[in-house]
């Protein structure tokens, strides 16, 4: 699904797209679009809170159900603590399964990505980590 960056205005496509679809989920709180009321996720409500072990799972929940509900071409398979802070601050590892044409009912081409998700104050950052070769 070809798309657009948003920073540069340039043509973007494949996991560049997925990894750009899924920042913009994960800072787009729910009501916060016009048109698109229930677009995002609760993400943005949990952000700078104080860490304890509810919270974080309530923030994988958050993670979880986004990513179901609005970005078909990555399944999540797990996720993995790389750092929580008392003062807010979360980091995490999001591994899972990307089907570049799942958009359109495909699920039979898959391939293994991870990305590691920063959580603060400040909002959500995204880093690629690594991109495994294909599993069919």
């Amino acid at each position: 699904m070809p798309g657009l960056d948003r920073t540069t205005g340039r043509d973007l496509s494949g996991w560049d797209h997925v990894l750009q679809s899924l920042g913009v989920i994960f800072s787009t709180g729910f009501h916060e679009r016009l048109m698109l009321r229930w677009f995002g996720s609760l993400v943005p409500h949990l952000l700078g809170e104080t860490m304890s072990e509810r919270k974080v799972v309530r923030f994988f929940y958050a993670i979880a159900v986004a990513i179901d509900l609005w970005e078909p071409r990555f399944r999540l398979v797990r996720i993995t603590i790389n750092e929580a802070t008392r003062s807010g601050r979360l980091s995490f590892r999001l591994e899972g399964a990307y089907y570049p044409n799942a958009h359109l009912g495909d699920y039979l081409t898959e391939h293994r990505r991870s990305l590691v998700v920063i959580a603060g104050e400040t909002g959500v950052t995204l880093t690629r980590t690594s991109e495994a070769g294909a599993a069919s």
